[in-house]
């Protein structure tokens, strides 16, 4: 039996080979994870510096990645130009609200399917599921057809309020699976 004098510490217990093996693949971890971060990051780097070039710049061949004349009006232009305040305001104000109606109506309908014990409730959640299996190309013509039918064209409740009755089949499965 050994004594606490005999114990080996555990540094000394792994073999030298293991510890070179566990920093080298931590550094394949890192070196993955960075090449990784700088692909990913590449397309937003060449659309801010394109949004800084001139027009002749941007149709250049072969392309610059930086511009040789930093133009912080093409910002200003934006403005001037195009309603881009009005296109920002729409976005803000159609993704809050169906988000607030994606995250209420998903989460009182996964809360039934998790805490509620009632006849039928699997085959309504496989049924739930199933609607994910539909591309969105079936249901475009009856959705139009129902908008139309209650006078939505060319109004932003087709883009809010579907998402305030039952949410989205994804964010449900993935309420219920969080719970």
């Amino acid at each position: 039996m050994a004594t606490r004098s005999q114990t080996i510490p555990l540094s000394q217990a792994i073999p030298e080979r293991k510890k070179a093996r566990v920093r080298w693949d931590k550094i394949f971890l890192y070196v993955l994870a960075v090449l990784s971060a700088i692909a990913f990051a590449l397309p937003f780097l060449w659309t801010v510096t394109s949004s800084l070039k001139t027009s002749q710049e941007i149709y250049l061949f072969p392309p610059t990645m930086f511009p040789a004349e930093i133009r912080w009006s093409n910002y200003s232009d934006v403005f001037r130009l195009a309603p881009f305040a009005r296109f920002l305001q729409n976005t803000v104000v159609i993704t809050a609200l169906a988000m607030v109606g994606q995250i209420l109506s998903s989460a009182v309908v996964a809360f039934g399917f998790t805490r509620f014990n009632f006849p039928g409730r699997n085959a309504l959640f496989i049924l739930v599921l199933g609607t994910m299996m539909l591309p969105w190309q079936v249901t475009i013509v009856p959705k139009f057809i129902l908008f139309r039918y209650l006078g939505w064209i060319n109004t932003y409740y087709p883009l809010i309020i579907p998402s305030y009755f039952g949410g989205s089949a994804f964010f449900i499965f993935c309420c219920v699976n969080s719970s």
